[in-house]
């Protein structure tokens, strides 16, 4: 089939006659990602969205905006928002948002751009903290950035630089997890260009180790006295007579037959001293990657396999993987975020792709997972990037590239509890916050 495709696509893209009958029948939205003239919007890949939920936008819409990540502050009256230039906090009684900061509006960050995704709230001596990860193109300097919110107003903006290690070009933080370990707080941090995981003294801001992580790590979860990280590409190469393909600062594992990469994995690391004591194979490109309530169970989101792995804390084997994909017949929901109801046993899913977040009821009998079963699927705006459960709703963020004035920056978006008493807060790369009421709103309507 590659060979199929790859023989017809030099005509389509250099076939005068093809661009002529392209004209003739061009649509409206084609001149533009986002089309806002109808009650839906359509997309540039053959899908319309019509979200659910109450959507608040922000914003200047001559830049190209994405919101990326949001969690919760320990108020639990406010969540705060990454985006593509900043951050903003967002007030859940009024679903305002009350404060932001901006790289540009301080010389010193100017330069400096958000990273994936990745941010955290935490308390630091009587102080709520907020920290998250930064870049600038421009210097290739890496900075694990630290702001104070003080109830009103964000302040006190500062930030570690992180420098490269070669044959990176950036050192990339990524997500920042903030755990106390008897009595003081350390931030794990992982760095996607440097292949490393981080652990940093918050108070005085010192690196205690530096532990090297598989091919472009992602995502970080804490477990009794070990951290678990995804790889996106799988574990560093080491045996040269298996196949492999360069990726941006490196090499990976790839399968031969399409020429992707092999797997993704889970490094497992000693919380004490940083040394490596597990590497879990995984779907393809693992990203976002949460524990359950009890911490029994890790869920990893396989970007490429259109699933979620399980895997058991106490073996750290992998014992199910959960479909998550609206079109099961075909690949590209991306699955990318992930949160849990309070009790453990719903799974939220945001396919980015799908624009939609997928509802998994969960099940375990004896100690044992049986087969996940999607209760439906919830309409979000385009590219579902994350979402995070309240004890009445759900938010989540997405994200959006658009440069006209009537471009969408950043939304927000809301909706009311529909699973017991939870509810949920998601974001989109499209910049988008939506909250979702679970008392007004049936996700299996949307079943496919």
């Amino acid at each position: 089939m590659h060979k199929i495709i790859l023989g017809i696509l030099p005509s389509i893209l250099f076939s005068p006659c093809l661009f002529a009958q392209a004209a003739t029948h061009r649509l409206p939205f084609e001149d533009s990602t986002l089309h806002h003239q109808a009650n839906y919007t359509e997309m540039p890949y053959n899908r319309l969205v019509q979200s659910a939920g109450k959507v608040i936008t922000y914003g200047d819409p001559n830049l190209e905006n994405h919101t990326l990540d949001l969690c919760a502050l320990p108020d639990k009256q406010h969540i705060v928002i990454e985006d593509r230039y900043g951050i903003a906090v967002v007030d859940l009684r009024g679903h305002k948002i009350v404060a932001r900061f901006s790289f540009n509006a301080e010389k010193e960050w100017q330069p400096f751009v958000s990273t994936y995704s990745g941010i955290t709230a935490y308390i630091l001596d009587g102080k709520t903290m907020i920290s998250w990860g930064a870049a600038s193109p421009d210097t290739h300097v890496s900075a694990i950035m630290l702001a104070e919110w003080d109830g009103n107003k964000l302040q006190n903006i500062s930030g570690i630089t992180l420098s490269a290690i070669a044959p990176a070009a950036m050192a990339l933080p990524n997500q920042i997890v903030a755990h106390a370990e008897q009595g003081i707080l350390y931030l794990y941090v992982v760095l996607n260009g440097n292949n490393q995981l981080l652990k940093i003294n918050a108070t005085n801001r010192k690196v205690i180790w530096t532990a090297s992580t598989g091919v472009a790590p992602y995502g970080v979860c804490i477990v009794k006295n070990k951290a678990y990280v995804t790889n996106w590409a799988g574990p560093i190469v080491t045996d040269t007579t298996h196949e492999t393909a360069g990726t941006p600062w490196g090499s990976a594992y790839t399968n031969p037959v399409t020429g992707a990469t092999a797997n993704g994995s889970i490094s497992v690391f000693n919380l004490q001293d940083g040394s490596l004591q597990n590497e879990i194979l995984a779907g393809l490109h693992p990203n976002a990657i949460i524990k359950s309530p009890d911490s029994q169970w890790l869920y990893v989101a396989n970007a490429n396999s259109d699933a979620v792995s399980m895997v058991n804390v106490a073996t750290e084997k992998v014992v199910d993987t959960i479909a998550t994909g609206l079109f099961k017949q075909y690949f590209g929901s991306s699955p990318i975020a992930l949160c849990t109801d309070a009790l453990g046993k719903t799974l939220y899913v945001a396919n980015a792709m799908d624009n939609a977040i997928a509802v998994i009821n969960l099940t375990i009998k004896d100690g044992k997972p049986l087969q996940g079963s999607i209760a439906g699927y919830i309409p979000t705006e385009s590219l579902s990037f994350g979402h995070i459960a309240t004890e009445s709703s759900v938010i989540c963020y997405q994200f959006r590239s658009q440069r006209r004035q009537r471009f969408v920056a950043c939304k927000i978006t809301q909706t009311t509890q529909w699973q017991h008493s939870t509810g949920f807060y998601h974001s989109q790369t499209t910049g988008i916050v939506q909250h979702y009421s679970t008392t007004q709103f049936n996700p299996t309507q949307y079943l496919h």
